[in-house]
């Protein structure tokens, strides 16, 4: 792919700011005079939720491969896995991997399928910035390698759960690779992904979907860990109840989770409108305002589980 058009100044730093800073600053520029412009804030605002919507899907995941583990349903490898008094095993691509066992490939995809919708929105507001030239190149370029890499993953069916993307998602993710590559302009990227907000809608809403079955599967491991941790140090002990506990607290997590996917898909619906509509309306920042602090509140309610589960 070539550079997208021309390099433009794009200033500032990324700071964390609240909902309520984003909000009153950006008020002031509405009252202040008819807004041309997204406020950097709110912009910043958005990538932060966007990352912290993907680091929220890996920690989840990272939990639910230990489970896959447990179940028996991981590589090889897992035995080779420290955290048992005598690993039965040694394996170099555990140690390659910190210590970890590699992902199944469905669990692989479901990271991916993160990764790809939270850099699909990384490139709208991108735009929506005026960003051009070679950091708005470097953006599609990753977009499209992982796009690319869903298209092969997605479609791998391996372990207890099932392949993430096929039929209309996969042919779906076929053309936007193909369309992001041809892409040689700002515009050129702003049709593609103008065209292809279908994809983002069904990877969004399969990852809602497949909640259930991470719940079942993440229940059914973890439940069976804590009767062998019971039945090793009797009924009722502490250790098992902290893990009969695990369960409950990694279903408010995933109740927590799933909202912030309603979020993201909420606030991505909102970027498209806005760069459907070129420049910005008052309207527009109003309404991106408003789901950039939404977005941001689900992610720290989600941070919340995760705090409350840390300390069982």
């Amino acid at each position: 792919m070539r550079a997208l058009g021309t390099m433009s100044a794009s200033s500032g730093r990324f700071l964390h700011r609240s909902g309520v800073a984003v909000l009153t600053s950006c008020l002031c520029l509405l009252l202040a005079a008819a807004c041309t412009a997204f406020p950097e804030q709110e912009l910043t605002s958005y990538r932060e939720a966007y990352l912290e919507a993907e680091k929220a899907g890996d920690l989840l995941y990272d939990e639910l491969s230990a489970a896959v583990i447990r179940a028996g349903q991981a590589p090889a490898g897992s035995n080779c896995v420290r955290g048992t008094r005598a690993p039965a095993c040694f394996d170099p691509d555990v140690a390659r991997n910190s210590g970890k066992v590699a992902d199944i490939p469905s669990i692989a995809a479901r990271r991916t399928a993160l990764a790809a919708v939270a850099n699909y929105n990384l490139a709208i507001v991108d735009l929506l910035e005026g960003k051009r030239g070679d950091a708005l190149s470097e953006r599609i370029v990753t977009l499209s390698g992982i796009a690319g890499d869903l298209l092969i993953l997605g479609q791998i069916a391996s372990g207890p759960l099932p392949a993430l993307v096929g039929g209309q998602s996969a042919a779906l993710l076929g053309n936007l690779v193909k369309q992001l590559d041809a892409a040689v302009s700002a515009q050129q990227a702003r049709e593609t992904l103008i065209a292809n907000e279908a994809l983002v809608e069904d990877m969004l809403q399969a990852l809602i979907d497949d909640t259930p079955g991470m719940y079942r599967l993440y229940q059914s491991a973890q439940g069976k860990y804590a009767v062998e941790v019971e039945l090793a140090g009797g009924t009722g002990n502490k250790a098992a109840r902290a893990e009969y506990a695990k369960i409950g607290a990694f279903h408010d997590q995933l109740t927590a989770y799933v909202k912030l996917l309603d979020q993201t898909r909420a606030s991505f619906r909102q970027l498209l409108v806005s760069l459907k509509n070129g420049t910005p309306t008052t309207a527009d920042v109003r309404a991106n305002i408003r789901t950039a602090i939404e977005i941001r509140a689900a992610a720290e309610a989600f941070w919340s589980e995760v705090r409350k589960a840390s300390q069982l």
